[in-house]
């Protein structure tokens, strides 16, 4: 018996599974950000700043930590990151200079983020392996959720409430609308910022 009869199925499902997500983290890095003078990616939470910075022109470094759910060791690696790319900058707050504020340069508003389009990944399947595709994620997720747990709703919740305090009603529905696509209908729970 050689080591590939030892693997079950399930083991083949989850590589599979987990080469899936690369594939689609690649899918979204590539076509995250596209400007004609931009000739690479961003990586995806320095997509997932210069998009909030868009949107709003500055953000204390405290409040895009726990927007993007990150520590602030990795935030502040970040936005090294993309500061030594010329598209943002740090600096203190006039009001509290021990706060310290980030904002675009004229280099990162120039940068075009964009919603992915899932289309091209799941053009392959017909309508029915789409809808059966579906159901079997939703089976997965809700057994992976009993091993593991929820996967983080109630702290996306919260941070979506800050998010849409801090952007107001209107700018934070365009700002998931064009993220995702759509503005799902369980974004929030009860909890406050």
């Amino acid at each position: 018996m050689n080591d590939n009869d030892k693997v079950t199925m399930s083991g083949r499902l989850f590589r599979k599974l987990l080469a899936l997500d690369w594939c689609l983290r690649r899918y979204q890095d590539k076509f995250r950000c596209q400007n004609n003078d931009f000739d690479g990616t961003l990586e995806r939470g320095q997509g997932r700043v210069i998009a909030l910075l868009q949107i709003r022109e500055e953000i204390p470094t405290k409040d895009l930590g726990y927007i993007l759910g990150i520590r602030q060791q990795s935030l502040n690696e970040l936005l090294q990151k993309l500061e030594s790319r010329g598209y943002v900058v740090r600096e203190p707050s006039p009001e509290d200079r021990r706060i310290l504020l980030v904002r675009l340069t004229q280099e990162g508003k120039a940068l075009k983020i964009r919603r992915t389009d899932p289309e091209p990944i799941f053009s392959c399947l017909t309508p029915g392996e789409e809808t059966a595709l579906d159901g079997m994620l939703d089976k997965l997720l809700v057994q992976a959720g009993k091993i593991v747990g929820a996967p983080g709703a109630e702290e996306f919740a919260g941070r979506a409430r800050c998010l849409e305090q801090m952007l107001g009603k209107e700018r934070f529905r365009e700002f998931i609308e064009e993220r995702l696509g759509t503005l799902p209908a369980d974004v929030f729970d009860n909890r406050e910022c």
